[in-house]
């Protein structure tokens, strides 16, 4: 059984705490943690960063997206919970 091939690499700016795929598969979101910590959205088909989204103070603990691809939801671990539009999404 072998590997299957590698479709895209996302590099963060820092340590990973959480990833999702949007219910679509058209955006993956990635949370950091650290200084300054970013939730990244990429579009999948195009590599591109759609959003860098700096709520949180400490980093993101779990993020989400709705049901159609609008928004994304991500709490922190300062216990803050963020609701964000997704650029290039349904409502955007």
């Amino acid at each position: 059984m072998g590997c299957a091939p590698q479709v895209r690499f996302f590099k963060a700016r820092q340590a990973v705490s959480c990833v999702c795929f949007s219910p679509s598969g058209q955006f993956i979101a990635i949370g950091e943690r650290g200084k300054k910590p970013a939730l990244r959205v990429f579009q999948l088909s195009t590599g591109r960063e759609v959003a860098n989204l700096q709520q949180h103070a400490y980093g993101i603990k779990a993020a989400a997206f709705s049901p159609d691809d609008s928004l994304v939801v991500s709490v922190g671990y300062e216990c803050v919970c963020a609701v964000v539009a997704v650029p290039g999404g349904v409502c955007c």
